[in-house]
């Protein structure tokens, strides 16, 4: 009885493999596995989700350093969340990955964190830059986000070299 049971399941297996083979060469096949991440724009805070067949399995949102720095200088955090797709995989019978203007923005932050530690920028200055910074990537297309950044975090970086020297 073991065995035949056994059977079937192997059996529906192969029979559901096969249906998803068939549809991915009709271009319908669901995704089987897929992964997606999020930054919001008002907090810097990530969200990251898992679906399996279209199926949301996971859905967790974490801190970043950023994030962290936002609220540790009290900077006001409105209660809606601006999520912004960051990049995602997809998997099928192959994987796919594909990401948008905002998979730059945390390491860009975190630049941004080293240049406040290395010069020690006090708090109320940090406020400014980070006030700016949150600003610009609600307004700026996110094809151009990495430009902008860039551009906030050199104007910030070149003002405080010039400072130490």
């Amino acid at each position: 009885m073991k065995l035949k049971g056994a059977f079937l399941i192997l059996l529906l297996a192969v029979i559901v493999v096969l249906i998803l083979i068939m549809l991915d060469f009709k271009g319908i096949t669901p995704n089987i596995t897929e992964y997606k991440a999020f930054v919001d724009l008002n907090s810097g805070d990530t969200r990251y989700q898992r679906f399996i067949f279209s199926l949301k399995v996971k859905d967790k949102i974490r801190k970043t350093l950023f994030s962290e720095e936002v609220r540790r200088l009290g900077i006001d955090i409105p209660n809606e969340r601006i999520w912004k797709f960051k990049s995602g995989k997809y998997f099928r019978f192959s994987s796919t990955e594909i990401s948008d203007g905002y998979s730059i923005v945390i390491p860009k932050l975190n630049k941004l964190l080293l240049i406040f530690k290395v010069y020690n920028i006090p708090d109320n200055e940090r406020i400014v830059i980070i006030k700016e910074v949150l600003e610009c990537w609600k307004t700026v297309e996110p094809n151009k986000v990495y430009k902008a950044l860039d551009d906030i975090i050199n104007k910030y970086e070149n003002k405080y070299k010039e400072k130490t020297h």
